[in-house]
C-alpha cells in the first residue's frame, strides 16, 4: 500500500493530498509479539503455539480453544521462526489471544499491514499545512475514508492558520 493517492483536489492554486504510507515503526504489541517461550506472568497474559494455537496459561497449564487441558505442544529446536505469540494485552479468555495470535500470523502473511494517511496543502507548490495519524489497519473498510477525511481537516486548519499569520496585512 506504499504511497497511495487516496484523494487530490485542485481550487486555482491551492491543492490538497490524501494518500497512504507505509508505517515503519507501527506498534501492535496490542495484539502480541512474536515469541520463543516464556511463562505468562500474569491472568491476562498467554503463550499461544503457532502451529497448533494451543494456549498456556498463568498457571503453565496448555488448553485448546473451549478451554479443554491439552498436551505441551512439540517444539523443533531446528525451527528458524519464533514458535509462539505471546499477548499480555488485558484479555482472561483464551478464544482472545487465539484471535489475536491468528491476527498476528495474517500480518505476517501480507494479509494487511498498518499504515499512515498524510494529507498535504499546497500553495503554490509550497507546503501550508499537513495532517496525519498512523497505526491504521489496511483492512479497516470505510474507517480509511474516516480518517482521510479527518487528516484533510486537520490540514486545511494547519494551512489556514499559515496563511493569516503569513498573508494578512
Amino acid at each position: 500500500m506504499a504511497h497511495d493517492t487516496l484523494y487530490e483536489r485542485n481550487s486555482g492554486n491551492v491543492t490538497i493530498t490524501v494518500r497512504s504510507v507505509d508505517d515503519l515503526y507501527a506498534d501492535f504489541s496490542d495484539i502480541g509479539t512474536f515469541s520463543d517461550f516464556r511463562s505468562p506472568g500474569n491472568e491476562q497474559a498467554k503463550l499461544v503455539h503457532r502451529d497448533t494455537e494451543s494456549v498456556m496459561d498463568h498457571h503453565g497449564i496448555w488448553r485448546d480453544e473451549h478451554g479443554q487441558i491439552v498436551a505441551e505442544p512439540e517444539v523443533s529446536a531446528y525451527r528458524r521462526t519464533y514458535a509462539y505469540t505471546f499477548h499480555d494485552n488485558g484479555h482472561d479468555k483464551i478464544k482472545y489471544a487465539i484471535q489475536d495470535a491468528r491476527r498476528l500470523e495474517a500480518m505476517e502473511r501480507h494479509e494487511w499491514q498498518y499504515f499512515g494517511v498524510v494529507a498535504d496543502v499546497y500553495l503554490d507548490g509550497a507546503a501550508i499545512g499537513r495532517g496525519s495519524v498512523f497505526g491504521v489497519e489496511s483492512d479497516s473498510g470505510n474507517y480509511i475514508n474516516t480518517v482521510a477525511r479527518e487528516v484533510a481537516t486537520e490540514a486545511l486548519t494547519e494551512a489556514k492558520q499559515w496563511k493569516q499569520r503569513n498573508l494578512t496585512a
